[in-house]
């Protein structure tokens, strides 16, 4: 879809300074520290939605041969400065992202609005990997590898610069990634839908493509429990896009109400004590996602440390075939 022409001068000014910026990095005029261990940045051209977490998540997971750290900006953390994240912390220090993999993984996680502190960080620690979250547009470090997110339902190819669309730079940014990938993919895919993404992506970058699609787990709470199937349950959310999510748990449960916030929200306790207090009289269990779990937690610490908060995690789905590719190109940096 073509954006009002209203809003095209605005996104050419936008254009033209971000042009400038790459430029500046690209001629060497403005400089960019590599560090002496493989970095992979894991980013978007758009403004967020894509599945950066999960993606960090899964490279973690899938056991390569090094010892990672995870370096972020800590989006809506409260502090300043680099820091080294503590999974016992909150996220108003870290951010909900950094906290949320600093207690799911073992493995250290920085936070630092000059990535390149995170990054000689991690090299001090003895890190052998370094993953740098959101860092597409962060060019003040340089990455040995850049894979690119864009979803399915609005590629990159088909969007357009803020605010016209929700880039946040040139279609022909694509062009810096060493893989894209097209996340919340369906499962099943025609081979003229791959054929066509493959041919609009091509336009702008010679990287290989892969699909994922996304992929929810067991439904557990903080003791462990399981939820029964078909529980009447209230869903509570902060982030980008929730469609996928009320899906997912529409197919498992009976969704009676869905409190939904923007990303990143920054949950109140009188919120919580609200959904609480509806939930015990409806008899509904309370379901939230990992990044809403950080935040609400501590929160019903305080309020009903024995009543149980569900948790529906996501992560990323390829094909046998594109997950073996992509780690092989990956596992190639070591």
């Amino acid at each position: 879809m073509k954006p009002g022409l209203l809003l095209l001068p605005l996104a050419g000014i936008y254009d033209a300074i971000t042009r400038l910026r790459n430029f500046a990095f690209d001629s060497g005029w403005l400089s960019s520290y590599q560090a002496k261990v493989p970095c992979i940045a894991v980013g978007n051209l758009s403004m967020g939605g894509t599945g950066k977490t999960p993606m960090i998540e899964f490279l973690i997971s899938s056991q390569l041969p090094k010892k990672i750290g995870v370096v972020s900006r800590g989006y809506g953390r409260k502090t300043k400065g680099l820091l080294a994240v503590n999974p016992k912390g909150s996220a108003q220090d870290y951010g909900d992202e950094c906290l949320q993999i600093a207690q799911k993984f073992p493995v250290q996680v920085w936070v630092s609005e000059k990535r390149a502190l995170g990054v000689k960080a991690a090299e001090a620690a003895g890190c052998e990997l370094i993953l740098l979250d959101d860092a597409f547009q962060h060019r003040y470090v340089k990455a040995h590898y850049y894979l690119l997110l864009s979803t399915f339902q609005k590629p990159f190819f088909k969007d357009w610069i803020i605010p016209a669309g929700s880039l946040r730079e040139a279609r022909k940014g694509a062009a810096r990634s060493q893989a894209l990938i097209i996340t919340k993919s369906p499962p099943r895919l025609s081979a003229d839908e791959i054929m066509a993404y493959q041919l609009a992506a091509r336009k702008y970058s010679p990287a290989p493509l892969y699909f994922s699609s996304l992929s929810y787990g067991a439904i557990t709470n903080q003791f462990g429990e399981e939820l029964p199937p078909k529980t009447k349950v209230a869903l509570i959310s902060g982030i980008a896009h929730t469609q996928a999510l009320v899906k997912a748990l529409q197919e498992r449960c009976e969704l009676m109400e869905h409190w939904n916030y923007g990303d990143h929200h920054d949950y109140k306790l009188s919120e919580l004590k609200n959904h609480l207090a509806k939930a015990k009289q409806e008899n509904w269990a309370l379901v939230c996602t990992d990044k809403d779990r950080v935040k609400l937690s501590p929160l019903m610490t305080q309020l009903d440390p024995k009543f149980p908060l569900y948790t529906l995690p996501v992560k990323h789905q390829f094909s046998s075939e594109d997950e073996k590719r992509l780690l092989r190109d990956i596992e190639s940096l070591f």
